[in-house]
């Protein structure tokens, strides 16, 4: 609480004084911070929502960097980048299925808000690229998640870890091998039929 007023700029850059790069980021969000801050409604925002697609029960999870009111009464739900590009183009990240699911989930949790806007920034790019689906567009990505979504409750998903699963970004984010290991679910937030498939048939937290 209190943003930019109760942290100084100083205390901020404390932790990254020996990382140039990150001093620079830090120091340009905060200058930017200061700014915004009368439009920012919350940061860090964890939102959770149990849907069911293609007959699958899922419990979606995602973490927002920022929550930001905007002046036509919606909602911009924006997502940190730390890498250090390329920056994607608006037509790309409108097919990104990730990007749906935020979509999804801010909805929801902010019926009120609209439209919602979502917007990915790099910071060490200190740029950013903001989209708003249309109804058409959210509706076809979501159903593009049906097929992956039954082939995973059907343990057709044949994992193989190995070293690559350290820097596999889906580690924590679907993989059928690891989701269990960092979340405990109830039975009943899953039902499915048996399979042969090498994974057995589990409830699926899909993290984005």
């Amino acid at each position: 609480a209190g943003g930019p007023a109760r942290l100084s700029l100083e205390d901020c850059l404390k932790p990254v004084a020996y990382q140039p790069q990150a001093w620079s980021m830090v120091e340009r969000y905060y200058r930017r911070l200061e700014q915004d801050w009368p439009h920012m409604m919350a940061g860090n925002e964890t939102i959770q929502l149990k849907i069911s697609l293609g007959g699958v029960s899922l419990l979606l999870q995602g973490t927002v960097d920022r929550l930001d009111k905007t002046s036509d009464g919606g909602i911009l739900a924006i997502l940190f980048r730390t890498e250090d590009g390329p920056l994607p183009d608006a037509a790309g990240l409108r097919r990104d299925h990730a990007l749906v699911i935020y979509h999804l989930l801010v909805a929801a949790t902010y019926p009120l808000k609209r439209p919602v806007r979502l917007q990915e920034w790099w910071l060490p790019l200190d740029q950013n690229v903001t989209i708003e689906l249309s109804e058409d567009e959210y509706r076809h990505n979501l159903s593009g998640l049906r097929e992956p979504a039954q082939a995973l409750a059907r343990g057709e998903v044949m994992a193989r870890p190995g070293l690559h699963c350290d820097t596999c970004p889906f580690k924590y984010h679907g993989c059928p091998v690891y989701t269990h290991e960092e979340t405990q679910t109830d039975a009943e937030d899953f039902t499915s039929s048996l399979s042969d498939g090498k994974i057995p048939p589990r409830q699926w937290i899909f993290k984005v």
